[in-house]
């Protein structure tokens, strides 16, 4: 009965919508324990015609409602599941909490700031409202930048004084308390140069919470930076990866990353992931409208790092004569050894003069010497 009154409820709100056809529904999906659309005709109601004495005025069974949406609920996040909520009998709080019960069971990934807004909405009327707080608190915390934490930790602080042993409240408190302080930790570190152990706490700050991807693509970058100064490159690999397997269109990134695989002579991918810093660079500047020059300026940058992927390329497929003899380009070592390699090839390109003793060193006072004894000047062609 109440499926068929739902379904012709829903064709004629579609020609005449009204706040007593949508309180109607409201009723109906209540019955049907369909809560999710319950409370989304209930605030349509509301919306439609705030002074609706019918929807707004009956607050104790609305009240149940909302207990048994509570109960109910099978949200996308268990943290998320709210308290049982002490309202005053306001429909302002009612339909803002409904509105955020709404967000939080239908997954609010992307409506985050709509939540906070409602929430933010009912702590104006309620200060004290435990719900709302928590709800907030943890909102903010899934932002995952440093200010948004500290207005989640602010928000669990002050429903923590409401309640000092609200379970959810006091371990997400907890753990953003300390996130806060292994990440000012790490910053200072890696200002002072002091880059494996800011390292070790960008580590234990990414293991607090692995599935937490706005958070961690941030530390992730930043522990890849950290690897990089260490000349860890394998870990920095590793650490920039994570953070692009959240947050592919990061230009940084790939522009961090594409350094790295330079120094692990993985050139082919430094040059890719260089282009595609380029690319997402200006497609963000683009989009952006930047002036023309400010934009040339940003892009700097970039184009310099795929220059410099580009020539470790180009230079990898020709012969690196330093690195044959396993010496530092700039070192005497190396310039000794090429000198006496250019020696060993004039004097060896001699073979039967050199046999016979005889001074193949172009130096006549030096006939009974040894033939390996350097002199001259030699002219070594790489042939």
């Amino acid at each position: 009965m109440h499926a068929q009154a739902i379904s012709l409820y829903s064709q004629v709100l579609e020609v005449d919508p009204n706040e007593r056809l949508y309180y109607k529904r409201y009723r109906a999906y209540l019955a049907e324990r369909k809560y999710a659309s319950a409370l989304a005709d209930l605030t349509s109601a509301v919306k439609f015609k705030p002074t609706y004495t019918q929807a707004t005025g009956n607050f104790e069974n609305a009240v149940q409602s909302l207990t048994h949406a509570i109960d109910n609920y099978a949200v996308s996040s268990p943290s998320l599941l709210l308290q049982r909520a002490e309202l005053k009998y306001d429909w302002r709080v009612l339909v803002t909490l409904f509105h955020s019960i709404y967000l939080v069971s239908s997954g609010f990934l992307g409506k985050t700031f709509d939540l906070i807004a409602d929430t933010g909405s009912i702590l104006r009327i309620e200060p004290g409202s435990l719900s709302a707080l928590n709800l907030r608190g943890e909102a903010y915390y899934s932002l995952g930048d440093i200010q948004s934490l500290e207005a989640a930790v602010t928000h669990f602080r002050q429903g923590l004084q409401f309640d000092p042993e609200h379970k959810a409240m006091k371990a997400l408190y907890k753990r953003t308390k300390k996130l806060l302080k292994l990440i000012e930790h790490a910053r200072v570190a890696a200002e002072s140069h002091q880059y494996a152990e800011a390292a070790d706490d960008l580590e234990v700050a990414v293991g607090l919470d692995p599935s937490h991807s706005a958070l961690n693509k941030d530390l992730n970058f930043k522990l890849c930076d950290a690897y990089a100064h260490l000349q860890n490159h394998v870990q920095a690999k590793a650490a920039c990866a994570a953070s692009l397997h959240v947050h592919e269109e990061s230009a940084d990134v790939h522009a961090k990353l594409g350094d790295v695989l330079i120094n692990l002579e993985e050139y082919d991918e430094a040059v890719r992931h260089h282009r595609r810093a380029v690319e997402l660079d200006e497609n963000d500047r683009s989009v952006r409208h930047v002036h023309a020059q400010a934009c040339a300026h940003g892009g700097v940058q970039f184009h310099e790092g795929l220059r410099r992927a580009e020539a470790a390329l180009k230079q990898s497929k020709t012969k690196n004569y330093y690195k044959i003899l396993g010496e530092d380009a700039a070192s005497e070592e190396a310039t000794k050894k090429f000198q006496e390699a250019a020696e060993a090839y004039e004097i060896l390109s001699n073979e039967a003069r050199y046999d016979r003793g005889e001074d193949v060193t172009g130096n006549p006072q030096n006939q009974q010497q040894n033939p390996f004894h350097q002199g001259g000047n030699f002219h070594f062609h790489w042939g």
